[in-house]
């Protein structure tokens, strides 16, 4: 892959063999609610809802996804894994300590897990493989087209650039990206359709762009703050999220938003359905909803920071938190399916 560098930045290509790793925090260290979402303002639970399961660690939730809506997964900081089968949420056995920070798949038996230290972990239905680890590396997001096509970015601390790694289904690739201080998420419309964002250098550090067709990438001007997330029905149609500022969209020819302040409520993830229903989450148990027309901020449901927001349908989405969030909108109210500070079970 080659990424066309804005400004002159020289790139370093690394190739990276396929082996098996031994295993061994958490850095990603009111107006009134659209009609039908969330009108009580609470996580209102039916009376015979079973109670939450309770996280025994403190540990937080910081990604989810699933491959439907009767197998969604969430991982956190320690390792934590959990599983949703459609029925109840129960903590995976996990092969990793290690902080977990992306999670997705293109199905039951292919799910991939990163995070803290490069640990890379893979799922093919039955059990998990832990397929990497670098020390130097922190893994932030993850978007996989095909099980021979999965893209993977974050950070070399020790190098102050971003990174990006690629899967084609025998080897990793593996690239840094000076000029950023990190790489936060990565979305593809399509396998030729891959866009990275994240957080330009110093001093600035405004939001930075890089879309690609899998094999060239080119940095999209773009004067905005740093973004934490990306998401889009289609190519033309992507809402990136700055940490502190209001959502900006691109409609293909250009980006369009503007710098409303968030205040103490700075956001972190992003997902959508349609391009009539985006959701976005952040600090202090904000929710935000785009309904085609406007972008709504909903009663809060929690004070938890949420991290990341997933579904798999308008009436069906999850939301993943601090100290073992984890929440479910179904269409018309919520309901909080863990919480606490079950401790992640390690294998030995």
């Amino acid at each position: 892959m080659m990424l066309k560098a804005y400004k002159g930045c020289s790139l370093v290509l690394l190739v990276l063999g396929l082996g098996a790793c031994s295993a061994d925090s958490d850095q990603p260290s009111t107006a009134e609610a659209d009609a039908g979402l969330a009108a009580d303002g609470g996580a209102v639970e039916a009376d015979d809802a079973p109670p939450p399961i309770r996280i025994d660690s403190n540990a937080g939730l910081t990604a989810v996804w699933g491959s439907s809506k009767d197998d969604v997964w969430a991982v956190g900081g320690e390792g934590l894994i959990l599983h949703y089968d459609g029925k109840t949420v129960s903590p995976m056995l996990s092969p990793t300590t290690r902080s977990l920070h992306a999670i997705a798949g293109t199905g039951p038996d292919d799910i991939w897990m990163a995070g803290e230290e490069g640990t890379t972990l893979h799922w093919d239905g039955t059990s998990f493989t832990q397929v990497s680890r670098n020390e130097d590396e922190m893994l932030l997001g993850i978007s996989a087209n095909a099980p021979d096509d999965v893209w993977v970015v974050g950070l070399v601390p020790v190098d102050r650039a971003g990174l990006v790694r690629h899967w084609d289904g025998e080897r990793w690739t593996e690239q840094e990206v000076p000029g950023c201080q990190s790489l936060w998420e990565v979305w593809s419309s399509g396998p030729n359709d891959i866009w990275f964002v994240g957080t330009g250098a110093s001093p600035t550090l405004g939001g930075l762009i890089y879309r690609g067709d899998g094999h060239d990438f080119t940095r999209l001007e773009f004067s905005g703050k740093a973004l934490r997330g990306v998401w889009g029905s289609s190519g033309d149609d992507v809402w990136l999220l700055p940490y502190d500022s209001a959502p900006q969209h691109w409609d293909g020819s250009g980006f369009m938003g503007d710098d409303t302040p968030m205040g103490d409520n700075g956001m972190l993830g992003t997902w959508g359905s349609a391009s009539d229903d985006v959701w976005a989450v952040g600090l202090n148990g904000t929710i935000m909803h785009f309904d085609g027309e406007q972008w709504t901020q909903l009663p809060k449901v929690t004070d938890k920071t949420l991290w990341a927001v997933w579904g798999s349908a308008k009436d069906d989405v999850w939301i993943a938190g601090g100290e073992g969030t984890l929440l479910r909108w179904n269409g018309k109210r919520w309901r909080q399916f863990a919480t606490g500070s079950v401790a992640a079970a390690v294998a030995p």
